[in-house]
């Protein structure tokens, strides 16, 4: 649990280039994140970070060489506070909590039973193929345009996973959107967002930020401004949504005003008619809650 959770989320108080010891390490790790905690308005003490971390963390097992290479890792990330840990793996070697033997391609029951891999983070991967679950361990890397076999699409937090056939490749990439990409399902590989004007097959995922995917034209078509007609909220830019009776692109509100779906707010949380603070659970587990 805590090789999944390292490099995830954090919060903290002084830095230091020295993993150190266990404790030591959990301190220095929660520290590079004081910021993420800053910007989302919650303490950024340490106190809970370094409680959650404590509390998963074994008191054996403690990596000292994975250590400073997740703190490395994590101090050159440009995505840190987005909750992914694709590109600090050495945070998931730090503490030695599985004794799982089964190699990429076997199969598995849970992540436990995977043996670690020094290419990428090792996962227990579902897939339904013929009316039965099939899994295996997978080894997961960060893929670049053109990889292949890619597994799945990273939205910040959320990983949509693909379909892999009738079976569960040992190997697979997944394609982050904060880098320009999607999993394409044709083709099975990396594809470069598409721009608008350009063909799309899906979601608007498969569009670079500023278009969405016309499912009537298959075609990325640019986002509206304010005041423009919609009929969804994929037509309007990032800031606005569409207003149901209007039918045009309206700016979405900020926290406290009022709303009657979760689109008409900035944070998406439109609760009791108001729209709510943004409610990231890891940063609740990580940094607490808001003042």
């Amino acid at each position: 649990m805590a090789a999944a959770w390292l490099g995830v989320m954090g919060c903290g108080g002084g830095k230091s280039s020295d993993a150190g010891d266990r404790d030591h390490f959990l301190a220095q790790l929660c520290a590079e994140y004081s910021d993420c905690c800053k910007a989302a308005g919650r303490p950024s003490d340490g106190s809970q970070c370094r409680a959650f971390y404590g509390a998963f963390a074994p008191a054996t097992g403690y990596d000292q060489s994975a250590a400073q290479s997740c703190l490395e890792e994590v101090r050159a990330s440009s995505n840190k506070c987005d909750g992914t840990s694709y590109d600090s793996p050495s945070c998931s070697k730090v503490f030695a909590t599985t004794s799982g033997t089964a190699m990429p391609g076997e199969t598995c029951e849970d992540d436990s039973d995977c043996a670690p891999a020094a290419s990428g983070k090792v996962e227990c991967v579902s897939h339904y193929v013929e009316g039965a679950n099939l899994q295996k361990c997978q080894v997961r890397l960060p893929g670049e345009a053109g990889s292949t076999p890619c597994v799945g699409t990273i939205d910040g937090n959320i990983t949509s996973y693909s379909g892999t056939g009738d079976d569960i490749p040992a190997m697979g990439y997944t394609c982050d959107l904060a880098d320009g990409l999607s999993c394409d399902g044709q083709s099975g590989a990396c594809k470069s967002l598409a721009m608008a004007g350009e063909a799309c097959t899906g979601g608007s995922y498969q569009c670079v930020p500023s278009a969405y995917c016309s499912f009537s034209d298959r075609v990325c078509k640019a986002r509206a401004d304010l005041g423009a007609a919609c009929q969804s909220n994929d037509e309007c830019k990032a800031s606005a949504s569409c207003d149901s009776a209007s039918k045009t692109c309206v700016a979405r509100h900020a926290i406290g005003e009022a709303c009657d779906v979760n689109a008409d707010c900035t944070t998406d949380n439109c609760t009791n008619q108001k729209c709510g603070a943004d409610d990231d659970l890891s940063l609740t587990f990580l940094c607490g809650s808001r003042d």
